[in-house]
């Protein structure tokens, strides 16, 4: 089988997963330095092993609310060619491996054309249920 590695986590109740050969390294949120004038997603920088990281509030980046951080949220930190970001997210759960076959990465909903899938490279589904896999380079 061609299988692939994914951590899951949630966002606002949602599952989502990002492939771990991306992750560098996942903690719980500690506390950032404000910048005035940031995009409305990205909520501070972040001393991470002496270079700045930019971290962003993955629900705001999904359009799921101006929302605040909570002491129990994580900071996944994930690298994509040389950008390094750090991602807000509620809730680590697991790595899974899934199928690369259970993965849905046409959706039209039949509709002349696809749905914009800027943040998505796919749904998988798990158990039946639906998880969204975010596309790292968005």
């Amino acid at each position: 089988m061609n299988r692939q590695s994914f951590l899951i986590f949630k966002v606002q109740d949602l599952r989502y997963a990002l492939a771990v050969d991306g992750i560098r390294e996942i903690f719980k949120l500690p506390e950032l330095m404000a910048v005035a004038n940031m995009p409305s997603d990205i909520i501070g920088l972040l001393n991470f092993r002496t270079q700045v990281l930019p971290v962003m509030h993955l629900a705001r980046r999904l359009g799921q609310g101006n929302l605040e951080c909570q002491v129990s949220d994580s900071l996944v930190v994930l690298q994509w060619r040389d950008l390094w970001i750090g991602m807000v997210v509620n809730q680590v759960e697991e790595v899974i491996e899934i199928d690369r076959q259970s993965i849905k990465t046409n959706l039209s909903l039949g509709r002349e054309q696809a749905i914009n899938s800027a943040f998505l490279s796919g749904v998988a589904t798990v158990d039946s249920e639906m998880i969204m896999l975010l596309n790292p380079e968005a």
